[in-house]
């Protein structure tokens, strides 16, 4: 039907491209225009179009490492420098996919972003682009209940704080030092290396004392 818009139904799209205009025998094409509009152009019965496209803008946004000091709290990489949204940011670390980074240490991060009418899709990995450093504090052991000598080796359960939090105990090891006999032990905690808290190490000393024996006389009478 030469009153039919030659363009209806052609396809506009090119991964990576924005259409910008159609050309027919140096002439500029609108997107109504017809058979009929273009038939001078035709040669041997065919009418050609050309589509010329620009490429589709890139997305800039800055990929410098972003640091956290580990509160507890979940972290995310934020994009700047850009106002555009959209874009998706996953995290892994040792190969390891980690939904939520929350803990101390390095991540590398994966942004990406699909194309759109204007811009190039995004895909970009910044190794070590997130990184959530130990948290320095000053860490004390609470005071142990004297023990009582029982023959065996004496561990008493602890307990570490920051002075307003407990230190969780999967973040420190623990060394018992003269805790079998009646007398004065020792317990020292260490920070675990590659943990959430960093603090010199400290000891608390309890005391063992003697166990207490009772002992029933009987007399008799003879």
């Amino acid at each position: 039907n030469s009153a039919e818009p030659v363009l209806e139904g052609v396809s506009t799209t090119r991964a990576g491209y924005q259409l910008q205009l159609w050309t027919c025998g140096g002439r500029l094409v609108n997107l109504d225009a017809t058979v009929s509009d273009l038939k001078e152009y035709a040669v041997n019965g065919v009418i050609t179009l050309k589509a010329r496209w620009m490429p589709k803008r890139t997305i800039s946004f800055s990929i410098e490492t972003q640091e956290y000091t580990y509160d507890g709290i979940e972290k995310a990489f934020e994009i700047i420098g850009t106002t555009l949204a959209g874009f998706n940011v996953t995290y892994r670390q040792n190969g390891h996919t980690v939904e939520a980074p929350v803990n101390a240490g390095s991540y590398d991060v994966t942004v990406s972003r699909e194309e759109d009418a204007v811009f190039q899709a995004v895909n970009v990995t910044v190794p070590g682009g997130l990184v959530i450093q130990p948290k320095e504090v000053t860490v004390t052991i609470d005071a142990i209940p004297e023990q009582t000598y029982t023959g065996n080796v004496i561990k008493p359960a602890i307990t570490v704080s920051d002075g307003t939090n407990e230190i969780p105990a999967s973040e420190y090891t623990v060394d018992y030092i003269n805790n079998s006999n009646a007398g004065t032990a020792t317990v020292t905690v260490t920070a675990k290396a590659g943990g959430n808290y960093i603090y010199p190490q400290i000891t608390q000393n309890f005391t063992i004392k003697k166990k207490s024996y009772f002992f029933i006389y009987l007399f008799g009478l003879y």
